[in-house]
């Protein structure tokens, strides 16, 4: 009697990470699983419809001339994101995004890689990190980040958070 074949292990598709572009459409719901992701004690639908509606138009920055934008896909679906701009020297990065499922894959590595690519050393890079956000703190400080400051901002209507605001010059992230 002839017997299955053992399954064989299926190899992911590859992930590309390369500036480009990313509508609406595909960042909205990329960025709400994002979030709910990243902060259940917060992600309400109210929280999640605003992120959607306002601060993907943000994060995105479309209107922003010289903003560099890396989209990470996989078989065209977008997995991961990263957004900034340079200013005075600086970087700020004001957005990375990895699908959840794609958490400590290496993939926020590729994309903060992919935003510095074109830095010279000595440039400044900026990130800013809810404080409540541990994996992330902690993603950024195992890059080479440092705490330097502290600010508060409403980033949801009615939700004050506290950010870290951690820096590090080009040349000590290990990316």
């Amino acid at each position: 009697m002839p017997t299955d074949p053992s399954p064989q292990a299926v190899t992911p598709a590859p992930t590309v990470v390369a500036r480009g572009t990313v509508t609406d459409a595909e960042a909205k719901p990329f960025l709400r699983r994002c979030f709910a992701a990243a902060y259940p004690a917060f992600a309400t639908p109210d929280m999640l419809a605003h992120v959607e509606d306002v601060q993907t138009t943000d994060i995105l920055a479309n209107e922003v001339e010289d903003r560099i934008l890396i989209a990470a896909r996989q078989e065209g679906r977008l997995v991961g994101l990263g957004v900034g701009v340079l200013r005075h020297r600086t970087l700020y990065a004001w957005g990375l995004y990895v699908d959840p499922a794609l958490h400590r894959s290496g993939l926020g590595t590729r994309i903060m890689a992919a935003l510095c690519a074109d830095l010279a050393d000595d440039i400044m890079v900026e990130v800013q990190v809810y404080s409540e956000s541990n994996d992330a703190r902690a993603f950024y400080t195992a890059l080479g980040f440092q705490t330097t400051d502290h600010t508060q901002a409403e980033l949801f209507p009615g939700h004050i958070c506290t950010l870290a605001i951690l820096s590090a010059e080009r040349s000590a992230l290990r990316i």
